[in-house]
């Protein structure tokens, strides 16, 4: 499905970008879409939230808890990401 997008390069402005990360235990290997995604566990901007909300689950391919692969993140890159409690205030 392309929704109208018209790419100029590998890396250029998306009309759409939609990543799925996860979905339950799921492996999916497919040509167009793979769950989880592929990089998932190096990116602290995916980890940082699944720290938060499930960080004893593990990653169906890699078997490593989010907490695991938050840890195995360089410190400078796990520095960028703040936490989510700091947006509840009186709601949490």
């Amino acid at each position: 499905m392309s929704c109208g997008r018209v790419r100029t390069g590998r890396i250029s402005d998306r009309t759409l970008d939609l990543d799925l990360l996860l979905y339950e235990d799921l492996i999916l290997e497919g040509e167009v879409l793979k769950i989880p995604h592929p990089k998932l566990h190096e990116r602290a901007f995916v980890l940082g939230p699944l720290l938060e909300l499930i960080p004893h689950e593990k990653h169906p391919m890699l078997k490593k808890s989010f907490k695991a692969l938050w840890e195995d993140l360089p410190p400078k890159e796990r520095a960028k990401i703040r936490g989510f409690k700091h947006l509840c205030y009186d709601y949490c």
